[in-house]
């Protein structure tokens, strides 16, 4: 046993520098990857069909949120919707959302009766099997929307687990700023000595619509149709990633397995992975084009200024100065959270989801030594052929001594710099 012991202390370390069996290389021109992970062998992935393609899923899921119980969504927007994020009462339960939800229940309860001749309590027997299935893949929607559009995703079993009421000593995850802008945060941890992680998503306006809809309207009413089934809705009433169909394993909560075929189902190949794939995917995105938006830059550096003037420390920053009714709340300090925030919004920019902001194009037409380099490589290696086409110096009935010749003439005068000359006439 102590030769076990010590082989393990000195091989554990070696392999947890070895490079794992997963790798993305990227074009030169930084627009396409190959992708190597796990079942996933070298495909190739253009983001801008990636990009196109999450755009098109996004108009898709607000498409079918109005196909399900035929409902007009024309009146609701996130900013009716109240929330005191510092607390850890539900936004579900505030009497004023309450209020805003019921007309949309009452419609969707209305046509769930349609064909009973209205008669209170009975509900058509088909369009009740029809609505289940609708939210059913609405909310698989969701989840699969979710993780192509909030940045670096959750990993799959801290998905799953996600709470929209507080559930014993765990915070509910989904939350609003007070600019009405949702966002999840606070998922269980991996680490054994913490109970949550100190982590945030900002979800896009149309996914928060989405969400909050379907939480707030489509299950209320599922909970009812399931509890006239005898079939126990506790789970359904505090998790956001449940089934009505009753499981094998006794707990309606989704399995990670669930999670993973669906964001595997119903697309193209760009976005069809599994989880931890799509956590490998989102940060070698971040990494390659978004990297000038991580707190190295000049906001962190403006953060040390500025506690510097204050002659303070950062920890004094975090607990004292950047704090706000959400820092009580979800336990991290106002800049630390923004600065995840910033990485969510990166990605709504690039999908367009959300319109660009004066600094963050500034951070983008910025390009550190490496990138410009690859820049001009990619340049040259362009240029190259073209200018061999251009001035002949290919061809093969030309001695080695008049292709020089030809070749210092060229190189001497530099038209390929200057172009040529035109005339206007």
């Amino acid at each position: 046993m102590n030769r076990i012991v010590c082989c393990w202390v000195t091989v554990k370390p070696i392999a947890m520098q070895r490079s794992k069996a997963r790798t993305i290389k990227w074009d030169i021109s930084g627009q396409s990857f190959t992708l190597t992970y796990g079942s996933v062998r070298g495909r190739h992935i253009d983001l801008e069909c990636l990009r196109r393609q999450v755009v098109q899923e996004g108009c898709e899921l607000m498409a079918e949120l109005c196909k399900v119980a035929d409902l007009d969504m024309k009146s609701f927007s996130l900013s009716q919707i109240s929330d005191d994020a510092g607390l850890s009462t539900s936004l579900f339960d505030d009497e004023r959302n309450i209020a805003i939800f019921r007309p949309y229940i009452k419609h969707v309860y209305a046509y769930l009766r349609n064909g009973n001749g209205g008669k209170p309590g009975t509900m058509n027997t088909t369009r009740t099997t029809h609505f289940m299935v609708q939210t059913r893949k609405f909310l698989q929607m969701i989840a699969a929307h979710l993780y192509r559009t909030s940045g670096i995703p959750p990993r799959a079993w801290q998905t799953v687990q996600f709470l929209y009421r507080s559930f014993g000593q765990y915070l509910r995850n989904l939350r609003l700023l007070p600019s009405s802008l949702p966002f999840i945060g606070n998922p269980k941890a991996k680490q054994m000595d913490r109970l949550i992680y100190d982590a945030f998503w900002l979800l896009p306006p149309h996914l928060g619509i989405a969400l909050i809809f379907y939480l707030g309207v489509f299950r209320p009413v599922e909970i009812a149709i399931l509890e006239s089934r005898g079939i126990p809705t506790e789970q359904h009433r505090h998790y956001i990633f449940v089934s009505t169909q009753r499981p094998t394993n006794g707990s309606y909560i989704w399995k990670t397995s669930h999670l993973n075929k669906v964001l595997q189902a119903g697309t193209t190949p760009e976005l069809s992975y599994m989880a931890a794939t799509y956590r490998n995917v989102m940060q070698a995105i971040v990494d390659k084009h978004f990297s000038n938006l991580h707190p190295h830059t000049f906001p962190r550096i403006l953060q040390e200024a500025s506690n510097g003037q204050a002659q303070h420390q950062a920890r004094t920053h975090d607990t004292s100065y950047a704090v706000d009714e959400i820092s009580d709340g979800v336990g991290l300090p106002l800049s630390a959270r923004d600065r995840q925030f910033l990485v969510s919004r990166a990605f709504h920019v690039w999908y367009r989801f959300t319109p660009e902001d004066h600094d963050w194009c500034q951070y983008q037409n910025y390009h550190p030594n490496e990138v410009m380099e690859s820049h001009m490589k990619l340049a040259l290696m362009r240029a190259r052929p073209m200018v061999i086409e251009e001035y002949g110096f290919a061809r093969s009935k030309i001695s080695c001594e008049d292709r020089a010749r030809l070749v210092g003439r060229v190189i001497e005068k530099k038209p390929f710099l200057y172009g040529k000359q035109v005339s206007l006439n």
